[in-house]
């Protein structure tokens, strides 16, 4: 079955290293097809318009030629470094909307996106338009931050146990089978704090602790269960940190190359998705992120431009103890 991978950058982006990366998965699948797409935004042409004199109409023009000459060339140098034959597009107009468009007219099944300055303050503006990205697209979107030096051997996947952890976890086992996955999971003591104000006794903290801990391992085997294929490469990791804290301690100390999110209406994980948390805990680290859209993901529409083409469950009950079993 053949899957497909959509590059998404914009005109302006020095972006060779997500191209590689790319190149790198569809050559790790059997039957995966590339196309490589370049969106001129609007603020990229606002800057030609004034270094041009011009009408915007020529300078969209313009870029969109030198454009194609760029993707010309990564093409060939794809073909030749890894054996991948790939498609090439441009388009003119708002990144997400634009990739939506795309999308849809090549069947892609994942978006993999990057840019500049991805390890400081541009993190920011990239995990906002790979968020964007995702929810118009319907897709997975790979936010790559790092020169691809090697396969993603390391994955880090938060879980709740939901049904979008089950989906991250099947995108992830499905992309990277080789890879290692290790399941973080936060969870805490109903009313903890309540007791140690009531004056109740450690011991009677510490076996409530434990059952939660208990719980949480019943239901991480469930979780396990209801995945429907084998997973050989894989650890747990439970913690009565909260989950931010958490993941930013295990993200400097392990360091993984990938850490996979979800986006979804039944998932905690959505929290990630409304304020800045996980890009504050990003911030921290250089790992990939991999980013799953919601299950009936938004279209955005684009009002200046049509899309122009220069080619063809139930979560577990929280309790606490730390618990690490066989992390990479």
């Amino acid at each position: 079955m053949l899957y497909g991978i959509l590059v998404a950058t914009k005109s302006c982006d020095d972006a060779v290293h997500v191209t590689q990366r790319a190149a790198m998965l569809a050559g790790n699948l059997k039957d995966a097809t590339l196309d490589i797409f370049s969106v001129v935004t609007p603020a990229g042409t606002r800057r030609i318009v004034s270094w041009m004199r011009g009408s915007e109409h020529h300078a969209e023009r313009a870029q969109q030629e030198r454009t194609m000459r760029r993707l010309s060339r990564q093409s060939a140098y794809l073909r030749e470094q890894y054996g991948i034959r790939c498609t090439i597009a441009s388009g003119v107009g708002a990144l997400a909307a634009q990739v939506a468009a795309r999308v849809r007219a090549t069947a892609a099944d994942m978006v993999v996106v990057g840019g500049r300055d991805l390890h400081c303050t541009g993190l920011s503006t990239a995990s906002g338009e790979a968020t964007r990205i995702a929810r118009a697209s319907g897709r997975p979107v790979l936010l790559v931050r790092n020169e691809p030096r090697c396969a993603y051997a390391r994955v880090a996947v938060p879980v709740d146990f939901s049904g979008d952890a089950l989906r991250v976890t099947d995108t992830v086992m499905r992309l990277l089978p080789e890879a290692h996955i290790t399941f973080l999971h936060s969870y805490r003591v109903a009313g903890q704090g309540a007791m140690l104000n009531a004056g109740v006794t450690d011991r009677t903290i510490d076996d409530f602790r434990l059952q939660a801990q208990r719980r949480a391992q019943a239901a991480f085997s469930t979780f396990l269960e209801r995945l429907g294929r084998p997973l050989t490469k894989f650890s747990l990791v439970l913690t009565a940190q909260p989950e931010a804290l958490a993941t930013r301690t295990y993200l400097r100390t392990v360091k993984p190359d990938l850490i996979a999110l979800a986006d979804g209406a039944d998932s905690l994980l959505l929290g990630w998705l409304n304020d800045s948390t996980p890009w504050t805990v990003l911030t921290a680290t250089r790992c990939d992120v991999l980013l799953l859209a919601p299950p009936q993901a938004r279209t955005v529409h684009d009002a200046r431009h049509a899309a122009a083409m220069a080619s063809t469950p139930a979560t577990p009950e929280h309790a606490a103890q730390a618990v690490a079993n066989g992390a990479p």
